[in-house]
């Protein structure tokens, strides 16, 4: 499908935040997500993308910073 190296245009799920990502390894490391939320259900399929491969097209004013509770690792929705 996603052949390594690579890119795609992806969006959040209302379309407000668009990003170009390079897949440098395709879709070769699918992982499931296993946050509060995912884990009463199925889970969501995702992989990591270093941030230099990453470039925001769009949204950023769409964009909020959220920590866990352990408060070591933010994260960007």
């Amino acid at each position: 499908m996603y052949e390594k190296g690579s890119s795609i245009r992806a969006a959040c799920h209302f379309g407000s935040i668009k990003l170009d990502v390079f897949l440098a390894n395709g879709l070769d490391k699918i992982i499931r997500c296993n946050c509060s939320l995912c884990s009463r259900d199925k889970g969501f399929g995702m992989i990591s993308i270093p941030l230099e491969d990453v470039i925001l097209v769009s949204g950023r004013e769409s964009m909020t910073e959220y920590t866990f509770g352990t408060e070591t690792s933010p994260h960007s929705f």
